[in-house]
């Protein structure tokens, strides 16, 4: 955001307020939307592809985003909130299937996996200042 629309660093910081804010009534909302009968995997799936739309959304809609920069916070935010909000339905749906004595095992594999993601974000990251977020793509 700071290269792309020339936010100044407290801008930035905000939008990484608000995005945990946003990430919390879509948490909410999708519990609600999944126990309402349409089901925890549905809205899941409902929400990824919402979620990826978004990101692809940032990549092909670049020309008209660099006309209008500040359409891409909220199109940020929305990718966010939904990719992540999404997290307590894939623990329940993951714990439903693994037996009680094992759990701290798989608690234990995500938090590797976690560390993964942070790898890759940095690489994804360094990728980003060096060319440009979409030569990711």
């Amino acid at each position: 955001f700071k290269d792309e629309i020339g936010m100044t660093p407290s801008q930035v910081q905000a939008i990484f307020c608000i995005a945990p804010l946003v990430m919390a009534i879509t948490s909410t909302l999708g519990s609600k939307l999944a126990s309402s009968g349409f089901g925890r995997v549905q809205t899941q799936l409902l929400f990824s592809v919402l979620g990826v739309s978004c990101l692809y959304g940032m990549v092909y809609f670049e020309q008209l985003l660099s006309r209008r920069p500040l359409w891409l916070i909220p199109i940020y935010v929305a990718r966010t909130s939904l990719m992540n909000g999404s997290y307590p339905l894939q623990e329940s749906i993951l714990m439903d299937f693994v037996p009680k004595q094992v759990r701290g095992r798989w608690k234990s594999l995500d938090s590797v996996a976690s560390f993964g993601w942070c790898g890759s974000a940095a690489l994804g990251g360094w990728l980003a200042d060096k060319y440009d977020y979409t030569y990711t793509f």
